[in-house]
C-alpha cells in the first residue's frame, strides 16, 4: 500500500492525490482518487473514484462514489474553476446528496447514479460534532428493503436531460427538516466534477471541481483505468460502487 502525497504551493501539510494498493505479486491492484467536494456543519462529503487492474473485471468493479468521512486534511480539495468549460467531457456518473438533521444531529444521504439515471447504492452517514459516526452503503439492485428511499426521499431513477433544460430537481418530501441538497454530476470518469447546490428543488449555484492529475496518472494509469471502466460499461455492469 503507498500514499502518494504532495504539498501544493503555499500548504501547510501535503495532501494524498493517490492512494495504490498491490496484491502479494506486487503488481498494481487498485488506485483510490478521494476529493473533498464540500464541507459543512455536517461534516465532509468526498468524491472517490476507484480503478481496478489486476482482479478479474467481476470481482473488481472501477466506480466512483460519494460518501462521508472524517474530517483530515489528508485529503485533496480539487482546484474550482473560475468560469464554466466551454465543452464539457461525457457524463459517467450522477449523485446527489441530501443532509438532514436527525440524531446524532445530521445524517447524510448519498446516493450515487449510473448516467443513465438508474439509482444504484445509497450511503447513510450518522454526523455528529462536524465529524462522521458511522455510516453503511445499501446496494439497490440487490437490497430488496427499500423503505429507507421513502424515508430520505432518494428517487430510484432521475431524469437527467430535465434537469440539464430546466434546471429544477424536485425532490420527494419528507419528514425531516432538511440542511442542504446537493446534485454532483462527474465527467470523464471525475476529470471533471460539476457541483449543483438545491433550494426548493431549484438550482442556486454551481460549481466545477478539477481534481489533481499525478505523473504516474498521466503517464500510465489514466490510459489503463480509463479501458477497464469502458470495458465494464459496455459489459452493463455498476460503475458507481467499488467491490470491497
Amino acid at each position: 500500500m503507498v500514499d502518494h502525497l504532495e504539498r501544493g504551493p503555499g500548504a501547510s501539510s501535503p495532501q494524498r492525490l493517490l492512494y495504490l494498493e498491490a496484491g502479494k505479486d506486487q503488481v498494481l491492484d487498485r488506485t483510490v482518487k478521494s476529493v473533498k467536494i464540500l464541507g459543512g456543519p455536517f461534516g465532509d462529503l468526498f468524491a472517490d473514484k476507484t480503478c481496478f487492474y489486476a482482479s478479474p473485471i467481476e470481482r473488481g468493479y472501477s466506480a466512483v462514489a460519494v460518501r462521508s468521512y472524517f474530517r483530515a486534511p489528508i485529503y485533496e480539495t480539487p482546484a474550482e474553476l473560475q468560469s464554466p468549460p466551454q465543452n464539457l467531457p461525457p457524463l459517467t456518473s450522477l449523485s446527489l446528496v441530501r443532509v438532514f438533521r436527525e440524531t446524532p444531529e445530521f445524517v447524510v444521504i448519498s446516493a450515487d447514479y449510473e448516467p443513465s439515471g438508474t439509482l444504484g447504492s445509497v450511503n447513510v452517514s450518522e454526523v455528529r460534532g462536524g465529524d462522521w459516526v458511522k455510516g453503511e452503503t445499501h446496494m439497490v439492485p440487490t437490497e430488496g428493503r427499500l423503505g429507507y428511499l421513502q424515508k430520505y426521499g432518494i428517487p430510484v431513477s432521475i431524469d437527467v436531460q430535465s434537469f440539464a433544460r430546466l434546471h429544477r430537481f424536485p425532490l420527494p418530501p419528507v419528514a425531516l427538516v432538511q440542511e442542504q441538497a446537493i446534485y454532483i454530476q462527474h465527467y470523464d470518469y471525475d476529470k471533471l466534477i460539476r457541483v449543483d447546490a438545491l433550494k426548493d428543488g431549484a438550482l442556486v449555484s454551481t460549481r466545477f471541481l478539477r481534481p489533481s492529475v499525478t505523473k504516474e496518472e498521466r503517464e500510465t494509469l489514466d490510459a489503463l483505468c480509463g479501458a477497464r471502466f469502458h470495458k465494464q460499461q459496455a459489459m452493463g455492469l455498476p460503475t458507481v460502487e467499488a467491490n470491497e
